[in-house]
């Protein structure tokens, strides 16, 4: 589908070459997230390291402002699992991680814990639409998942839409 659109895309001459030439589609149906491992501390001191030292370099804050950035991140990320509650059309970004794997209760926990914190600012909102991953613990066949939606949406008086992305498509693209 992609190779499709780069060759309508060189068609029409809007583009000079087909990036996605050669790419073939998956033919293991496995979720690559599935086979992300964790650093090892060893690793993530390295990791640390690198990024300390490529900051000890940076001579302006242009440079440095992304290695702070990329810092602070492997380090939360570093904590154990994270999952983010994000607005996008106000510019806002939660992110809320534990040392444990994340769980249905994690998910629901933060949602609701959010959503105490903030409900006053969104009197007005009815309906809630939750982009998710579809992973472990929160695909819509996971029941613990959702009778903690349920839950929340019954005990809030709220419209849950749940959408899912695409199997095979990435979400955390961090650094």
């Amino acid at each position: 589908m992609v190779n499709s659109l780069y060759k309508a895309a060189l068609h029409r001459r809007l583009i000079t070459i087909n990036p996605a030439a050669g790419v073939k589609a998956p033919t293991e149906r496995v979720d690559p997230a599935s086979n992300i491992s964790y650093l090892e501390l060893d690793e993530l001191e390295l990791l640390l390291g690198e990024i300390e030292s490529q900051l000890n370099q940076a001579k302006t804050n242009k440079q440095r402002l992304p290695l702070l950035r990329d810092r602070v991140l492997v380090g939360i990320m570093s904590l154990g699992s994270c999952k983010k509650i994000k607005l996008p059309e106000l510019e806002q970004l939660y992110i809320y991680c534990t040392t444990s794997k994340v769980t249905s209760d994690f998910i629901a926990d933060i949602l609701e814990s959010w959503w105490k914190d903030n409900c006053e600012r969104f009197a007005h909102i009815k309906t809630l639409r939750i982009n998710q991953d579809n992973g472990p613990a929160n695909h819509s066949r996971r029941t613990q998942f959702m009778k903690r939606m349920v839950q929340f949406a019954d005990k809030y008086e709220l419209n849950l839409k749940l959408a899912y992305y695409p199997p095979y498509h990435s979400k955390a693209a961090f650094l």
